[in-house]
């Protein structure tokens, strides 16, 4: 799923579907278990790479925080907790540019559940 924050007024609005062609517009996509057509309409809108989920995998501290064609990337463990399930760890990737944040996981853990719906409910 692809989620587009767009900066409208001073307030954010939220895209879900298919405006790929605004993409370049956004100030926060958020990717929950994307698509492969939904990942390179990122990586094309903002010329830069999305890790894989191997790649968001790793445990090594070293590749958790990095810099690539003048984006940070950074992947931190959220705990998750799926319906009538056990709490686990879910890794989350940002990445930041000069103008826009990235979020690419494929869980969905509490703060973004608040943060979409609070989205949502903004006049």
């Amino acid at each position: 799923m692809l989620r587009s924050f767009h900066v409208e007024g001073g307030r954010l609005r939220i895209d879900e579907g298919d405006e790929l062609s605004l993409l370049h517009q956004a100030a926060w996509i958020d990717l929950q278990s994307p698509t492969q057509e939904e990942e390179h309409a990122v990586e094309h809108a903002m010329e830069l790479s999305i890790p894989t989920r191997e790649e968001m995998s790793e445990v090594e501290s070293s590749s958790n925080l990095y810099r690539e064609d003048g984006a940070s990337y950074i992947t931190v463990r959220l705990v998750s907790r799926p319906r009538d399930q056990q709490p686990k760890l879910a890794a989350v990737t940002m990445i930041v540019t000069a103008k826009q944040f990235v979020t690419l996981r494929s869980a969905d853990p509490t703060p973004f559940k608040l943060c979409c719906a609070g989205v949502d409910k903004s006049p």
